[in-house]
């Protein structure tokens, strides 16, 4: 008799049990239709209230595009979270947490953003697993500080970095005009071309003699070709003197403006589409060595 009571018991639990699991997930499912609403019509407040990790993105923006698909909704019987899986194309789906009685909030997603251009090529090239990644993951890997991104330039920034000579610069003096003119060669050794809009060229002026001061005089850059090269010429004041005793002497270096962004690195840059598998690898060391250091403490 206790038997069939005891299983009796465990009958109804189940049901109950099951029940209230059939309840939470009928209730998603209204939660997911008033998001997708939400987004079609752009209503940033419900958005925000429905789903707050979908703030503060870089490079990626929260997608209008709900494909249609049969909505199915699961739940994670280790985390207690429900994932509603709309099945289609996208493969997108919601990741949903109860967090009271008859309340929920979406903690994640997949496919419900859109990444830009420029980072989902980069994704492609470095072998990011895009469909395989929530959200909430890609949002961290193309943060402007983020630990991915910073590992792709210190990898390829060199990439960007100038490669500008200069040689052979002649003087001549005109000494009734108390006027030095100044002709220096520069060229780009570099395998890409240069845009004059990223560097400046400084002239740093000295006279052996000590009759006059240093000085620096400095010059826009100019467009050049890979192997191209290009002769300032120009006109310079107070060296005269110097120039009549030979001894004047300059030197010339570059100020580098733009360069080392993500989008230099992309058009100069060979990928082997492993980066990303290399970045994980560096980021499991740096948590050994990490762990290793306290454990020494």
């Amino acid at each position: 008799m206790k038997t069939r009571t005891i299983q009796l018991f465990l009958l109804l639990l189940c049901c109950f049990a099951f029940t209230a699991c059939d309840s939470n997930k009928s209730k998603i499912e209204e939660k997911v239709k008033q998001f997708t609403e939400a987004l079609k019509t752009k209503d940033v407040a419900t958005i925000y209230d429905m789903y707050p990790n979908s703030k503060l993105t870089n490079h990626m923006t929260l997608t209008t595009n709900v494909a249609p698909g049969d909505l199915e909704v699961v739940k994670d019987e280790a985390t207690g979270n429900y994932t509603a899986n709309f099945k289609n194309a996208r493969d997108q789906k919601l990741i949903f947490k109860v967090t009271g009685k008859d309340t929920y909030q979406i903690i994640d997603s997949y496919g419900f953003f859109d990444i830009e251009p420029m980072y989902s090529d980069l994704a492609v090239k470095t072998g990011v697993p895009l469909k395989k990644l929530s959200d909430q993951k890609l949002k961290e890997l193309f943060k402007d500080d983020s630990p991915f991104l910073s590992f792709i330039k210190n990898k390829y920034g060199g990439l960007t970095e100038l490669n500008l000579s200069y040689f052979d610069g002649v003087y001549t003096g005109n000494y009734n005009l108390n006027m030095v003119q100044i002709e220096q060669n520069i060229k780009n050794e570099g395998d890409f071309p240069v845009k004059g809009s990223d560097y400046d060229v400084i002239f740093s002026f000295s006279d052996e003699g000590g009759n006059c001061a240093s000085s620096t005089k400095t010059m826009d850059g100019v467009d050049l070709a890979p192997g191209e090269t290009f002769t300032f010429n120009f006109q310079l004041t107070g060296y005269t003197t110097a120039a009549y005793n030979h001894q004047l002497q300059w030197t010339v270096s570059f100020n580098q403006k733009g360069g080392g962004t993500m989008k230099d690195i992309m058009k100069k840059a060979k990928f082997t589409g492993n980066e990303y598998n290399e970045f994980l690898q560096q980021q499991s060391k740096n948590k050994s060595k990490a762990g290793k250091k306290s454990s020494k403490k």
